[in-house]
């Protein structure tokens, strides 16, 4: 027959700490998810305000140089502003898939 040894005592302090750890791990991922979420909805309006910008920019200026440059501006902020939040949100999806995946 084969011997199996017994699995290793655990005692309660040792499920203390267990349990802690899952807790921290827990909390860790819902401040994630909730970071997801705000980030989509981040990102969502900016693509919104993206989109009027654009609009805006693609009207005839009429002569007003000064708010076509500041439009323009303001344009290219707010893209890297999204582009940041979009970089953020995959790294969080890929962590969130990844610990959510694991048993």
């Amino acid at each position: 027959g084969s011997t199996t040894s017994p699995p290793p005592e655990t005692t309660p302090a040792d499920r203390k700490r267990s349990f802690e750890s899952d807790r921290a791990l827990s909390r860790a991922l819902d401040r994630k998810r909730r970071r997801l979420k705000d980030l989509e909805a981040e990102i969502a309006r900016g693509e919104a305000e993206l989109e009027r910008l654009r609009d805006e920019l693609q009207k005839d200026p009429a002569g007003d140089w000064a708010k076509v440059a500041a439009l323009a501006t303001e344009e290219q902020a707010l893209a890297k502003r999204v582009d940041g939040a979009m970089t953020e949100w995959m790294t969080l999806s890929e962590e969130l898939g990844t610990s959510e995946a694991s048993p």
